[in-house]
């Protein structure tokens, strides 16, 4: 299932080709560190390993071994445990405990271990870090979890230049997208963003509402979403 706009503008050629010419064209004008920043959940790693991998825990110590969650399977599974609750007709009183159960496994530190890495985006930051941009990571994960993001940036083998090249979000409560915008506005006051790439469209949209970083977004194509995502620009990169 695709979840890019359809009138989005599909990258086709290489990301060495394209980091290349952005690069040159920064150079020229730029004085500044040149970075690409990426998002990590659902851009660089799938994340459903996790989600799937909670769901079947869950299923083996209270559900009847028939049960749908119990035999889920990859490309089945959702976004989140809220939709996979409801995806799999769990009974409507353990909606809850579900959930609870789900979103502690899928931000327990241990867990990141079961995501695997996503080609497309890799290529993206392997092709960025040779033609010489700064390799950032900009994610929801929370500061708690940082020791557990680096060591997954390590075995994935993606560039990491140490802890300042990973930025965490301080708390849990801070909504997402606005953390994100805001720490994409002040990084473009010390450098030129070439582009930030992630799969969610309310980071996008987020970014896109302010001036100053309306144009450095890349759509990172994702099978599957949260429900009610909001609009992007038509002209958004996307990668597919």
């Amino acid at each position: 299932m695709t979840r890019a706009s359809p009138n989005s503008v599909a990258i086709q050629s290489a990301p060495q080709t394209l980091l290349e010419s952005r690069i040159e064209a920064a150079l020229a004008q730029e004085q500044r560190p040149i970075a690409v920043v990426f998002d990590l959940d659902n851009t660089l790693v799938d994340t459903r390993f996790r989600t799937l991998r909670a769901a079947h825990l869950y299923a083996a110590a209270h559900l009847d071994p028939e049960h749908p969650m119990a035999r889920l399977t990859l490309e089945e599974t959702p976004y989140d445990g809220a939709e996979l609750a409801q995806l799999v007709g769990l009974d409507p009183a353990l909606h809850g405990e579900f959930f609870r159960y789900w979103e502690d496994f899928f931000w327990l530190g241990e867990s990141f271990e079961l995501d695997q890495g996503l080609p497309a985006a890799m290529q993206w930051a392997w092709a960025a870090e040779e033609a010489g941009f700064n390799v950032l990571y900009l994610t929801g994960r929370i500061e708690s979890l940082r020791s557990a993001s680096e060591a997954q940036l390590r075995r994935l083998g993606l560039p990491f230049a140490g802890s300042k090249s990973l930025l965490c979000k301080p708390a849990m409560g801070l909504r997402t997208p606005t953390y994100k915008a805001t720490a994409l506005l002040r990084l473009s006051e010390t450098s030129h963003i070439a582009w930030f790439l992630t799969e969610s469209y309310s980071d996008i949209a987020a970014v896109q509402a302010q001036p100053a970083t309306a144009h450095i977004s890349v759509l990172i194509e994702f099978p599957v979403g949260p429900k009610g995502e909001p609009a992007i620009a038509a002209d958004t990169p996307t990668v597919l």
